[in-house]
C-alpha cells in the first residue's frame, strides 16, 4: 500500500506529518509512523533506530526474535521449530510452542562442564565409548563410595581380556560363592577352611615344603609297590661335588642290594671321606 503515491515516513501522532528518515530516525517511545519506501508499520521503544517494525508488505504480520542479543537478520512470519519433540498447539491470536524434555532435546552436552542426570541413564543400545585413542573410561565414584553392579561382569570376548595387569592388580578377592573355576578344574571351599581341588592332583615344584619348613614326600613305584623314596646325588671323586653323577633312590622296602665290597673310599656329600673295608650296601 502506498500513501499518496510518495516516498515519506508518516507519523500518526499528528493527522499527517512526513519525514525523510523513516529508516534511521529514533522516535519517542511508543510512537507509531508508517514508513512509505518500505511499506512497514514502525513502532519506536525510544532506542532502535528505525524503530521496531511490525508490519511488512502492506499486510499480514512479521515476527523478530531476539535472545541475549543476537537476532534474526530480516523480520519473519513463519518460524519452524524443528524436532520430533516440539509441538505447536492453539487458535486464533494465542499459539504454544511446547518442547519435551525428551525428544530433539540437547545432542551435544561438551559445552556443559557439570552435566547432572535427572533420571536413568538409557543407552538404547548403543555402547559407551572412547573416541581418542587408547583413551581409557574412567567411573569415579565419590569418596569412599563403591562401583555397583547388579549383573554379571564379563568380557566381550573369551579368553582375550585380562582381569588387572602386572602394573595394576586387585587386592584382596572375596568370594560368596565356593568354587573358582579354572579352566575346567576347579579350587572350591566347604566353608571351614578346608580346600577341594577338582582334578588328577596338584603339580607342585621341586623341593616344596610344608607350613613347618618339612619337604613334602616323594613316591615311587617299585615293583608294584608305591612308597616314600628319598634321592640322594652320587658324587666321585675325579667329578667333583659340583655335578652328581647320578642320583641314588633310597626307599622304604630293600628291593635290589648293590654291595661295593673290599676297601674304597667315598666322598660324602659334605667333602668329606667316608671309608670302609667292609662290604658297603646300597639301595637303589
Amino acid at each position: 500500500m502506498a500513501i499518496n503515491g510518495g516516498a515519506f515516513t508518516q507519523d500518526f501522532r499528528t493527522q499527517l506529518r512526513k519525514y525523510s528518515d523513516g529508516t534511521t530516525r529514533v522516535g519517542e517511545e511508543g510512537r507509531l509512523w508508517y514508513n512509505n519506501s518500505d511499506q512497514t508499520l514502525r513502532v519506536s521503544d525510544g532506542s532502535t533506530a528505525g524503530g521496531v517494525v511490525i508490519n511488512s508488505g502492506g499486510g499480514g504480520s512479521s515476527i523478530t526474535i531476539q535472545d541475549e542479543g543476537s537476532s534474526l537478520s530480516t523480520a519473519a512470519t513463519t518460524i519452524n521449530f524443528v524436532g520430533s519433540g516440539v509441538t505447536a498447539s492453539g487458535t486464533g491470536a494465542t499459539k504454544t510452542i511446547t518442547i519435551s524434555g525428551g525428544g530433539g532435546g540437547v545432542s551435544d552436552i561438551v559445552d556443559d562442564t557439570s552435566p547432572q542426570l535427572g533420571g536413568d541413564l538409557d543407552i538404547n543400545g548403543k555402547n559407551i565409548v572412547s573416541a581418542a585413542s587408547n583413551e581409557n573410561i574412567n567411573i569415579v565414584p565419590n569418596g569412599t563410595g563403591k562401583l555397583v553392579l547388579a549383573g554379571d561382569f564379563l568380557p566381550s570376548a573369551t579368553t582375550t581380556f585380562n582381569l588387572g595387569s602386572a602394573d595394576f592388580r586387585w587386592n584382596d578377592l572375596f568370594l560368596s560363592g565356593d568354587t573358582i573355576n579354572l579352566a575346567g578344574s576347579t579350587i572350591s571351599s566347604d566353608g571351614t577352611g578346608t580346600i577341594s581341588i577338582s582334578a588328577d592332583g596338584v603339580t607342585l615344584p621341586d623341593n616344596s615344603k610344608n607350613a613347618s619348613g618339612s619337604a613334602f614326600g616323594i613316591t615311587s613305584t617299585a615293583n608294584g609297590v608305591e612308597q616314600a623314596i628319598v634321592l640322594v646325588p652320587f658324587f666321585t671323586a675325579a667329578g667333583g661335588l659340583s655335578t652328581a653323577n647320578t642320583t641314588f633312590t633310597f626307599n622304604g622296602t630293600v628291593e635290589n642290594k648293590p654291595v661295593f665290597i673290599g676297601d674304597k673310599t667315598f666322598t660324602l656329600e659334605n667333602g668329606s671321606a667316608f671309608s670302609n673295608v667292609e662290604p658297603t650296601l646300597f639301595q637303589f
